[in-house]
């Protein structure tokens, strides 16, 4: 597959409304002024990215990373270009440019035999009282007999 073709424009509102959403394959749109940050128009959005390289410790090329800020005309230009230039500031401090995500909750840890074997001797399930009915029994008028079983039958 070849990559999409690519210009150079400053990336304004007015600027991106009147581009024409992609016929074919999609084209990128690259901001004159913020290298990496750039416009992907497809044939039905039009998404803001950033493109930047991840470092590497063995001195060669690191990882490209691309962030999606969001679609015109649901995000303005100005809005995205901040936080572009957020991110390059974060990337010059060292810190990462992405937000630490939300820590989730373990996940639960699978029990062997053995020990749901061990729970379920220790906390057994409540059994049903004496004088109370069974799951599998329904009661009648004339009385109480076991499912699939009907009264008129037992007489």
């Amino acid at each position: 597959m070849t990559e999409p073709t690519a210009q150079r424009l400053l990336l304004t509102d007015a600027a991106v409304a009147r581009q024409p959403f992609a016929e074919n394959k999609p084209r990128i749109l690259r901001d004159s002024k913020i290298p990496g940050f750039h416009l992907w128009v497809g044939k039905r959005t039009k998404t803001y990215r950033y493109q930047y390289e991840l470092p590497s410790d063995n001195g060669r090329r690191g990882r490209t990373q691309i962030e999606v800020l969001g679609e015109h005309p649901h995000v303005e230009a100005d809005e995205v270009r901040a936080k572009v230039l957020a991110f390059q500031l974060r990337r010059a401090r060292g810190e990462p440019v992405r937000e630490p995500a939300v820590q989730q909750a373990p996940e639960p840890r699978l029990l062997s035999f053995g020990e749901a074997w061990g729970l379920y001797r220790r906390h057994p399930p409540r059994r049903a009282a004496a004088n109370e009915p069974s799951p599998t029994t329904k009661t009648s008028s004339t009385g109480t007999c076991p499912v699939g079983i009907s009264a008129r039958s037992q007489a």
